[in-house]
């Protein structure tokens, strides 16, 4: 489901304040990546994660272009691996093809 960026800073901020343990996939038709962090900083214009080995940082501007999605799991969250996640697309969804997406998935933790 599509969200306004009031609703994705809103998810962000509870992410924040929650130290929430999230996945993060960087999928770009250039190149794509994978790791674990945390949120460490927010504003209004600037996202910042932190790997969860703490050697390495991702900084996110957050530019007026962005679009977001925010999907939850069907199933009951204790049986699975993830809770929730939001979707930054970096551009307009075209009607076909793909499109840069950053992918946060809330990791549940035991």
């Amino acid at each position: 489901m599509r969200v306004g960026r009031s609703e994705a800073l809103d998810i962000f901020n509870k992410w924040l304040s929650e130290r929430t343990l999230l996945r993060c996939d960087l999928s770009f038709s250039e190149f794509a990546a994978c790791f674990r962090g945390r949120i460490v900083a927010l504003s209004d214009d600037r996202l910042q994660l932190l790997s969860d080995d703490t050697f390495s940082e991702f900084v996110l501007p957050l530019t007026a272009n962005l679009n977001f999605g925010y999907g939850e799991p069907r199933s009951e969250p204790e049986s699975l691996e993830f809770s929730g996640g939001l979707v930054i697309f970096m551009s307009e969804l075209p009607p076909t093809g793909d499109v840069n997406t950053i992918s946060l998935l809330e990791i549940v933790e035991s």
